[in-house]
């Protein structure tokens, strides 16, 4: 009973609202109110300052709240263990960007099975959205990706590099003598999105809401798919590089996106959530990151 009451205070207080509490532990809210007031009497102490629907953690609260989360982490971490010894397997479920092309990722991967060849690896490219969604589900144990959001306290988020931003473009393209671009330089041409056509939406809500693109959108389903619409003159793709150091190959002209003279750029991360945090995923984590050092 304390420890669903503990689960039920740590919901409130990571979501700041009985109702959303409710919604995430599958109960109504008198019932998440009724399990806060428990807590409060079996610890003798006041847990919130209640201002009409309103609330405030008292210092005890606070307290209590940091604790209720290491305890709820503690009792995941139980959980996964005795799950992988009752299926007599091991998992490591990563995701990562779509557009990432690096060697870090498959080293890493290398690494893991040299120190746990019993460990079950798998690996899926995403786009950001469909990955955040993943790791939040725990159908990810980890993720690679761009940040597009404000970190959250709620997820260890693990610096990994920064991602230069370069548009690539076919040879045929009136753009492609040029050794540095706007977004501005881009009004009005066809951009590809590397995404599944369902997902298509959000990624343009990101691309015209936040990087400001003024463009017509198509989408490729793989990297490769996408290259050959580059190739093709269909288009333009936007990539990130982790060198500053523009690259050409063969019809393909890859071109740095500037603004006011400065690379944009995008910070990558691994992100996993605190409550599923395993001993797995934080070596895998520290492997990756000396990876990308080393790069």
């Amino acid at each position: 009973m304390l420890f669903r009451q503990l689960e039920t205070f740590a919901a409130v207080v990571r979501y700041h609202s009985f109702a959303k509490a409710a919604e995430a532990c599958y109960v109504t809210q008198s019932a998440v109110s009724q399990q806060v007031k428990q807590l409060e009497q079996f610890l003798g102490i006041e847990l919130l300052q209640r201002q009409g629907r309103r609330f405030e953690l008292t210092q005890s609260g606070e307290l209590v709240a940091r604790r209720a989360e290491a305890i709820l982490s503690q009792v995941q971490e139980l959980r996964s263990e005795i799950e992988l010894i009752k299926n007599g397997v091991q998992k490591l479920r990563l995701g990562y960007l779509n557009r990432y092309e690096g060697w870090e990722l498959e080293s890493a991967m290398a690494a893991m099975n040299r120190r746990h060849p019993e460990l079950e690896l798998s690996a899926i490219a995403m786009t950001h959205e469909e990955l955040y969604e993943k790791v939040r589900e725990h159908s990810l144990d980890i993720i690679v990706s761009d940040q597009r959001r404000a970190l959250s306290d709620q997820f260890v988020n693990r610096p990994l590099f920064v991602g230069y931003d370069f548009v690539e473009l076919s040879e045929g393209s009136p753009l492609a003598h040029k050794t540095e671009l706007t977004v501005r330089d881009l009004d009005g041409l066809t951009c590809i999105l590397l995404c599944p056509k369902e997902r298509e939406s959000e990624e343009i809500a990101y691309y015209t809401g936040t990087l400001n693109f003024r463009c017509r959108f198509i989408v490729a389903a793989t990297l490769q798919e996408a290259r050959m619409l580059v190739a093709g003159n269909r288009g333009f793709l936007p990539v990130e590089e982790r060198s500053a150091q523009a690259r050409t190959s063969g019809v393909i002209r890859r071109i740095p996106l500037v603004e006011k003279g400065e690379f944009l750029r995008h910070r990558y991360f691994a992100f996993w959530p605190k409550r599923y945090r395993s001993a797995l995923t934080e070596e895998f984590a520290s492997i990756l990151s000396d990876l990308f050092k080393e790069g």
